[in-house]
């Protein structure tokens, strides 16, 4: 049995720049609240997942992206998109 690949148009709020990711594919499905990892590196926090009208049909809105999986939570947490607590401990 093959595992299904999620695959996400990619909306950035911060100012990113022209190299950042258009895409994002996972074998996990993507939730507001997660925190993924970019190829270029970057971990983003994930505002919200909407849906589009064309392919692939979803978009992840993700907030400024930071060095590691904590460093984007902080973002996101000054960003205004995550409250104190709301905040996992880590």
């Amino acid at each position: 049995m093959t595992e299904k690949t999620y695959s996400y148009r990619l909306s950035y709020t911060g100012l990113e720049g022209d190299m950042t990711p258009k895409q994002y594919h996972s074998d996990n499905k993507a939730q507001a609240g997660d925190v993924i990892q970019l190829e270029n590196g970057n971990w983003h926090y994930v505002i919200e997942v909407k849906q589009i009208k064309a392919p692939p049909y979803e978009q992840l809105r993700l907030a400024k992206s930071g060095q590691d999986h904590e460093d984007a939570l902080y973002e996101a947490l000054d960003q205004g998109y995550l409250s104190e607590s709301d905040m996992p401990h880590i």
